[in-house]
């Protein structure tokens, strides 16, 4: 039976399916680097977003299970270049957590 874990392409009622989720959150996120390309930019999302992208610089297809987290107020970096698109810096940095006693 298909569902959101196992079929990208499953949509519920009222919903999007998690291939058009990561289609339009890519989407957004190449237009806004190549709208400020040779600048920092700071994008603060969910980890929805921030798996999707994960899953598409290292070519994990959205059907394969997760096998990563993304932590609660962890800093994700990536870097975009329009001949090269995304590359990973960081994942799950929460140093500026423990550094104020939250972690």
């Amino acid at each position: 039976m298909p569902n959101l874990s196992n079929d990208p392409h499953f949509t519920i009622p009222s919903g999007e399916s998690q291939q058009s989720f990561c289609s339009r959150s890519l989407q957004c996120l190449e237009d806004l680097a190549n709208q400020h390309l040779g600048e920092d930019v700071l994008v603060i999302t969910h980890g929805g977003v921030i798996g999707c992208l994960l899953r598409y610089t290292l070519g994990i297809p959205l059907r394969q299970v997760k096998h990563f987290r993304v932590d609660n107020a962890a800093i994700a970096h990536f870097t975009y270049s329009p001949e090269s698109a995304w590359f990973m810096e960081c994942w799950g940095d929460i140093r500026h957590l423990d550094e104020r006693g939250f972690c």
